[in-house]
């Protein structure tokens, strides 16, 4: 039995050929159906290893080729040794959806955001007080300061100034003595 070896350019170009007349744009020619199997048997000769497979072992070709498992024991060589390139799994799901990642991914960030208000809140609420009640403690300070020298006149800071320097002096006398 002689086999016809076609080289990729004339796959190529039989395949333009029967695309112009198949295209479903084209109203006279065009089949949705036909042009659908035609760019799958494009897909499966262009290719050299789905080719020789399928002649080897008729898997590749059908309904559902683009969906269709490799045999078992047999992988592409590009899929070799490579963690995903086992059966696929429909009961779990190793990766979300964009749109499942985004929406957790707003969330996260309309609480954080949601949480540095109400922290920003307190904590400026807190400072504010703070504030004050340090200003209100000075103001009390200062009238007590200014009671004082109207009553006592300037006696007070004067004791004040002779104790301090009176303390320094005892200090300096202390360590010399030592």
């Amino acid at each position: 039995m002689h086999q016809e070896v076609l080289h990729k350019s004339e796959i190529k170009q039989k395949y333009r050929e029967l695309a112009k007349q198949l295209h479903p744009d084209k109203k006279q020619t065009g089949d949705l159906a036909k042009f659908q199997e035609l760019v799958q048997a494009y897909e499966l000769l262009v290719d050299p290893n789905r080719r020789s497979y399928y002649i080897k072992s008729g898997y590749g070709w059908g309904s559902n080729a683009a969906h269709d498992r490799y045999p078992p024991g047999y992988r592409p060589a590009s899929y070799t040794n490579a963690h995903w390139a086992g059966s696929p799994s429909t009961s779990s799901t190793l990766y979300t959806k964009n749109t499942t990642f985004i929406s957790i991914l707003a969330g996260i960030i309309v609480t954080i955001a949601t949480a540095n208000f109400f922290y920003f809140q307190t904590s400026h609420t807190t400072m504010l007080n703070a504030a004050d009640q340090h200003h209100f403690k000075s103001s009390q300070d200062l009238k007590r300061a200014r009671t004082e020298a109207k009553l006592f006149g300037n006696d007070r800071g004067v004791k004040r100034v002779i104790d301090s320097r009176m303390k320094q002096f005892r200090n300096k006398d202390n360590k010399e003595e030592s």
